[in-house]
């Protein structure tokens, strides 16, 4: 059971955490959050898990379990502290964070052909791939109905730096393997990305028989939802992946530090103009204005930096405090981003 654990990401973090829990409790990972009930791994098997008001988890999560629930189920002894949790800002006018999926290490961007692949959607979920301390991996699938999947992945390294694309093929094993080295035994990964762009079936790939449902792409090339819930799903080689539902907009959850760094580029000229609240329009010595002169710096690009600096500017002020809890988070993942690195470079 211990091992078994072990490949579905128990680590020093979490065990640290059950020291003193009695010996009715056990350690699970959430695989099926709902409202009322969410259905954990134990190492030995899936059990199903009764909440109470209040009681709120995601996939992802680790929890501490115990038998004596109502209608056979087990009971939610207490959450684990996370490590990190992805979040995406919730829709609607409350200023709230929405879970995703806890405690992963790799976010898998997912977009698919043939049509113009969303550059700033992409963006976005790099911002919150940053913020959750999480690798980013771009994935573009049906590489096949593309004309020319080649120049896009060249466009979007151009625009992004240096971001891991892999392109995807029907029946793919060069693309799988490519994403198997991203996900080494131990790490957990998400996929994120609109209906259709075909997670489930990147899933079942992965796993190498069918565990998700998938269904066709309308004839307007737009998705049906087949995920309706987050699932985490066990992979051979001892990793695990979270399927999501399909998502049209990413309302970012992040602070400052993490749009920074998903717009690197611009940071990087923003930091040379003369004065250090340069707002970028005009003003003498301004590095960005020249960047956007000589055409090294794009437009579009620099407008979206500044769109998403204005959005979690205003989430900070509207919530004092969220800043500092984003980097304590961001803080804890990295550590764990390194410790996976050298647990697998020793092997």
């Amino acid at each position: 059971m211990a091992r078994r654990l072990m490949r579905l990401g128990l680590d020093g973090f979490f065990t640290s955490q059950v020291a003193d829990a009695d010996e009715l409790v056990r350690p699970a990972r959430v695989v099926v959050g709902h409202r009322d009930m969410c259905t954990v791994d134990d190492g030995i098997d899936h059990v199903r898990v009764a909440l109470k008001a209040g009681e709120s988890v995601v996939a992802g999560d680790w929890v501490l379990v115990r038998p004596g629930g109502p209608r056979g189920l087990h009971l939610l002894h207490r959450r684990l502290e996370r490590r990190s949790l992805l979040a995406r800002r919730a829709t609607g006018d409350v200023e709230e964070a929405q879970g995703v999926a806890a405690n992963v290490d790799v976010v898998f961007l997912v977009e698919a052909f043939p049509a113009p692949i969303n550059v700033h959607r992409l963006e976005r979920g790099l911002a919150l791939a940053w913020e959750a301390g999480a690798r980013p991996v771009i994935v573009l699938t049906k590489a096949d109905l593309a004309d020319d999947p080649g120049g896009t992945l060249d466009d979007l390294a151009g625009r992004l730096g240096a971001i891991d694309i892999v392109l995807m093929r029907p029946d793919d094993t060069e693309g799988l393997a490519c994403l198997q080295a991203t996900l080494p035994e131990g790490a957990s990964g998400v996929l994120l990305g609109p209906s259709g762009a075909g997670k489930s079936t990147l899933v079942n790939a992965l796993a190498g028989h069918d565990t998700m449902r998938t269904a066709q792409v309308r004839r307007d090339g737009k998705g049906r939802h087949t995920t309706v819930h987050r699932e985490l799903v066990e992979l051979p080689w001892g990793a695990v992946i979270i399927d999501t539902p399909g998502i049209r907009q990413l309302g970012v959850w992040a602070g400052q530090s993490a749009v920074d760094a998903t717009f690197d580029d611009v940071t990087q000229v923003a930091n040379q103009c003369r004065f250090a609240d340069c707002h970028h329009e005009g003003e003498p010595g301004c590095a960005v204005q020249a960047a956007l002169a000589d055409g090294s710096l794009s437009a579009d690009r620099l407008a979206h930096w500044q769109a998403l600096r204005r959005e979690v500017a205003w989430q900070a002020r509207r919530l004092p405090g969220l800043e500092q809890r984003l980097r304590r988070q961001q803080d804890r993942a990295v550590m764990r981003a390194h410790e996976v690195h050298m647990r697998n470079k020793h092997r």
